[in-house]
């Protein structure tokens, strides 16, 4: 996608491998006019947090909290035990 002034431009469709790219991409009008970001994100952003949210709790780089069940159903989410947070983990403990 490219911008035109305000107005998203849709390019090929090519799949990125990133779900909720690929699904942003295939939400974009491709007829003339095209939309204004404007009027994209209040069509689609709503629900740009929870698709992010649930890909990234797919992938494993989000986790629960640890504890009884409901609880859990209100504590916030956070990072997982992704490589990633191990690494971050190690540096903060050389602190």
């Amino acid at each position: 996608m490219t911008l035109d002034g305000d107005r998203t431009v849709p390019g090929p469709r090519t799949a990125t491998g990133d779900r909720p790219l690929d699904q942003a991409a295939a939400a974009l009008l491709r007829r003339e006019p095209h939309e204004t970001v404007e009027d994209w994100l209040w069509r689609r952003g709503s629900e740009l947090t929870t698709v992010h949210v649930a890909d990234l709790d797919r992938t494993g780089l989000l986790g629960h909290p640890q504890g009884h069940r409901l609880r859990g159903l209100f504590a916030r989410t956070g990072p997982g035990g992704s490589p990633e947070r191990h690494r971050a983990e190690e540096r903060l403990s050389l602190l």
